[in-house]
């Protein structure tokens, strides 16, 4: 079995996670490139050109063996699963809502397939559908902490490929690390689609996490400026573990873009709040999301954001 992962970190954990269930049922896991009995493509849909290459993936699947198993997942799945359905030797289309069960459904569906693709696409629930991983093949391991977003920002389609945040309980994070760790994982990194929304207090993960022995780093997926608060900045510092490195999903230094996206915050409070957490982490290494040629954009608007860059020094 092969796996092509596309987009976020956390459809590369998500992949992981497949990986492991495949491996416990017998399979190898091998590289894409190679002749496989099932392919598996975790897609995405963040972008038009994220589509694009998720089509052209399934169909390099499908000319490489085209008597194999091909199954999609991901957000293009959960989006558009009459696209990828139709496209003739795809096995399986599913979502993300059941995208745990991506190999239970595989061996469900193996041996009685047939020539029209079964699509098990299924609304999200109120509550995170837990996976864990028990290893990973760098020293270096993605952990899924969220999955979801709320907000309602003009220009992303993925609270609706991903559905309201839902969090893993911060003791089934703490187990999970603990078993990465005991396997020779020295760094972590805490992923989600909005990281920002942990439900069960993301400070108290932390301090639990910095305690663990033998994690040596901890890493933060993308940080929104509105959560980027005194207090907030103030804990992180306390952190002896977190590496002093930071992407800010910031996506304009204007206001009135910012407004127009339907962000939470505006340029001057997204300034003041990232170089304060610059003031507490001397020398971090910061990097920054920016959306240009948003509809509505003008020269002046741009410019603000490029003066904002400087100001900040990404």
């Amino acid at each position: 079995a092969a796996i092509y992962t596309l987009g976020c970190k956390v459809n590369f954990y998500e992949s992981e996670a497949i990986a492991e269930s495949l491996s416990s049922m017998g399979f190898t896991i091998k590289d894409f490139d190679d002749f496989c009995d099932i392919y598996v493509i975790n897609s995405c849909t963040v972008t038009a050109d994220s589509d694009r290459k998720g089509l052209k993936t399934i169909r390099r699947a499908i000319k490489r063996n085209p008597n194999a198993f091909v199954a999609v997942t991901g957000c293009l799945a959960q989006r558009k699963p009459h696209v990828a359905s139709r496209i003739p030797g795809v096995s399986l289309v599913t979502g993300n809502e059941n995208k745990i069960s991506v190999a239970k459904q595989i061996m469900d569906n193996y041996f009685s397939r047939t020539a029209e693709a079964v699509v098990n696409v299924l609304p999200f629930s109120d509550t995170l559908q837990s996976s864990f991983i028990n290893a990973f093949n760098r020293t270096r391991a993605y952990v899924k902490i969220e999955d979801g977003c709320s907000s309602k920002c003009a220009y992303c389609i993925i609270p609706k490929a991903r559905g309201p945040v839902r969090s893993k309980p911060r003791e089934d994070v703490i187990r999970e690390v603990r078993a990465l760790v005991s396997g020779g994982c020295k760094e972590v990194v805490l992923t989600g689609i909005e990281i920002s929304s942990y439900s069960f207090d993301f400070i108290k993960l932390l301090q639990e996490l910095d305690e663990l022995d033998g994690l040596e780093r901890i890493r933060l997926g993308s940080l929104d400026p509105f959560f980027i608060s005194t207090g907030l900045v103030d804990a992180l510092s306390s952190i002896r573990k977190l590496c002093p490195h930071f992407h800010i999903s910031l996506q304009s230094g204007s206001s009135k873009t910012l407004a127009a996206m339907r962000r939470k915050y505006n340029a001057p409070t997204a300034l003041e709040r990232i170089l304060y957490l610059k003031s507490k982490f001397p020398g971090c290494n910061l990097f920054a999301d920016v959306i240009v040629g948003f509809p509505g954009e003008t020269e002046e608007d741009f410019l603000d954001t490029v003066s904002f860059i400087k100001s900040v020094g990404f």
